[in-house]
C-alpha cells in the first residue's frame, strides 16, 4: 500500500505521485513501515545539521547562484568502478576536499586562477584541455570527465542563448519548485536536459521523476543566505535520490533488499541505469524518507522538511561500513 503524503491529481507534487506504481509492483526492494516508526522515535529531539552551501562567500549574488548551478550540473559520478575504488579528491588551502566538495573547491580554485569558468560563453566554447586544468584531481582525473565537458558547453550554451549568459535570469521566473508545469524544478529539467533525471519503469511501462540534481540545486540556493534566493515550496522537495541516502536507510533497517540485489552491491558489482533494481532502489529511498519525514513531525513541536532528512541520511550514509550500490549516470 502506498503510504506516503495523499496527493491528488492537482497537487505539485510530481515526483512522489511518479514514484506510486513502482512501490507497489517492487519485486527487488522494500521499505520496512514499521522500522521507520522506530527510527522516528530516535529522531523526536535530534538536532538536525544544516548543511554548508557557502561553497564561495565573495562571490556576489549572480555569480554565487552561477556558480552553483554549473556545480550541480556535473554533480555525480565521483569514485572508479574498478579497484583500487578511487575517489576523486581535490587539495585546497591544506585540507583535503572529495566527491561534491572536491568538485566544488576544484570550481573554487579555476576562478582563483583566472579560469573565466562562470561566463557562460567561456563554458560553451570549453575545451577538454582547458577543462583538465580544473577537473584534474590530486589523485585522478574526475571520472566520466568527457560527459562533464559535453553537459558544460551544453549548459552555457544554452544560457547564453536565452538567459543573457546568467542563471539568475533563470530564476526570475518563479519562487517556487513546482507550479503547475511552471515551477523552477520543472523549467530545469525541460530546458536543460542534464537535470531532466527520469526513468521508465518496464514492469509498468510508467515514467518515474527523480530529478535529483534539479532539487539539491534548489535547496543549495534556497540554504544559503548570501544567495538572495528562497523557495516558497521548500517543503515540496523530496530528499535527492543518490548512492549515499539508501546506503543509510539499508543500515538503519528501512530498505530491504532481496538476497540477489543485496549480494551485488556488497560484492561491488554494477546496477545499471534504468534496470529495475535502480529504479527501485531510488524510488524507495524517496518513498520511505517522506514516510519518515511525516513521522518525524508527528512527534516534534518545530516542523522539518524532507531536506532536514536527507542532510540526517547522507551523513548517516558517510559513516556506513558497506558497500553502496554502483551505477554509472549523469544524474546522481
Amino acid at each position: 500500500m502506498y503510504m506516503g503524503k495523499q496527493i491528488s491529481s492537482q497537487d505539485e507534487d510530481l515526483i512522489l505521485e511518479s514514484l506510486k506504481r513502482v512501490i507497489e509492483n517492487s519485486s527487488h526492494v522494500k521499505t520496512n513501515l514499521l522500522r521507520i516508526k522506530e527510527v522516528a522515535k530516535w529522531l523526536k529531539d535530534y538536532d538536525f545539521p544544516q548543511q554548508n552551501y557557502d561553497f564561495y562567500p565573495d562571490l556576489n549574488k549572480e555569480d554565487l547562484v552561477q556558480f552553483a548551478f554549473f556545480l550541480n550540473s556535473i554533480n555525480f559520478q565521483f569514485r572508479e568502478f574498478q579497484e583500487p575504488w578511487r575517489k576523486f579528491e581535490v587539495e585546497c588551502q591544506g585540507r583535503v576536499y572529495g566527491g561534491f566538495f572536491g568538485l566544488a573547491y576544484s570550481l573554487r580554485k579555476a576562478l582563483e586562477n583566472g579560469i573565466s569558468i562562470l561566463d557562460s560563453d567561456c563554458l560553451a566554447n570549453l575545451t577538454g584541455e582547458e577543462a583538465l586544468k580544473f577537473l584534474k584531481g590530486r589523485n585522478m582525473v574526475i571520472p566520466m570527465f568527457e560527459e562533464r565537458v559535453r553537459i558544460l558547453n551544453e549548459i552555457g550554451f544554452a544560457l547564453s542563448e536565452k538567459y543573457e549568459g546568467k542563471f539568475f535570469n533563470f530564476l526570475k521566473i518563479s519562487d517556487r519548485a513546482f507550479d503547475k508545469g511552471n515551477g523552477l524544478v520543472e523549467r530545469l529539467v525541460e530546458e536543460f536536459p542534464a537535470f531532466n533525471d527520469v526513468r521508465i519503469y518496464k514492469p509498468t511501462g510508467t515514467m518515474v521523476r527523480f530529478y535529483k540534481k534539479a532539487q539539491l540545486l534548489m535547496a543549495c540556493l534556497h540554504c544559503n543566505p548570501n544567495s538572495g534566493f528562497k523557495l516558497e515550496d521548500i517543503d515540496q522537495l523530496t530528499v535527492f535520490a543518490d548512492y549515499k541516502l539508501p546506503q543509510a536507510l539499508r543500515d538503519l533497517g528501512i530498505l530491504e533488499y532481496s538476497k540477489d540485489l543485496a549480494d551485488r552491491i556488497d560484492n561491488r558489482v554494477l546496477i545499471l541505469e534504468g534496470s529495475d533494481e535502480e529504479v527501485e532502489i531510488r524510488a524507495h529511498t524517496i518513498y520511505a524518507s517522506d514516510i519518515l519525514c511525516n513521522e518525524v513531525n508527528k512527534c516534534r513541536k518545530d516542523m522539518i522538511t524532507p531536506n532536514k532528512i536527507d542532510e540526517y541520511l547522507w551523513l548517516e550514509g558517510k559513516k556506513s561500513k558497506r558497500p553502496r550500490h554502483f551505477t554509472m549516470t549523469i544524474y546522481y
